[in-house]
């Protein structure tokens, strides 16, 4: 698999999104890191670039940090765990579901919701972050990992 360190440009370029996009920010100290083709992930240890560089042509790292994001076409989908982390800021992006609708959403099910916006959202019910999702205009699409779902 394909590991790049992010450049200073890209990570600035990240971190506008997640501004703009969630209303959020990291903070702290971190690096990027591209594994493959669209996923992000996140680092926080002690390694510098040039290390986790070399590490990888002697080890052929396939994992390094959280998973973070999936960026497609300047699309910025943060994954489950990171909107979690980091989407406890009050003043994030939040579309909050009553009970049915959470039910739903925790069973993986798109929803029905109107929007006249098209973006990505953090799903909240009372106090509890449930995840991303994306209004589409007609339609709430669900990103809750299958093995994070709910049977019933």
């Amino acid at each position: 698999m394909r590991l790049e360190i992010l450049k200073r440009n890209k990570r600035i370029e990240i971190e506008k999104d997640l501004n703009r996009i969630y209303n959020i920010e990291i903070p702290f100290k971190y690096q990027f890191i591209k594994l493959g083709k669209e996923k992000i992930r996140i680092f926080t240890g002690n390694l510098g670039s040039q290390d986790i560089l070399r590490l990888n042509k002697i080890l052929t790292i396939d994992n390094i940090g959280l998973y973070f994001a999936f960026l497609k076409n300047q699309d910025l989908r943060l994954s489950f765990d990171s909107v979690i982390l980091f989407g406890k800021n009050e003043n994030a992006n939040f579309l909050e579901l009553n009970d049915n609708e959470t039910r739903k959403w925790l069973q993986g099910q798109d929803l029905e919701k109107e929007s006249s916006k098209k973006m990505y959202v953090i799903i909240k019910h009372n106090n509890d972050i449930l995840g991303c999702g994306k209004l589409t205009g007609k339609k709430l699409l669900n990103f809750v990992p299958k093995e994070r779902r709910i049977l019933s």
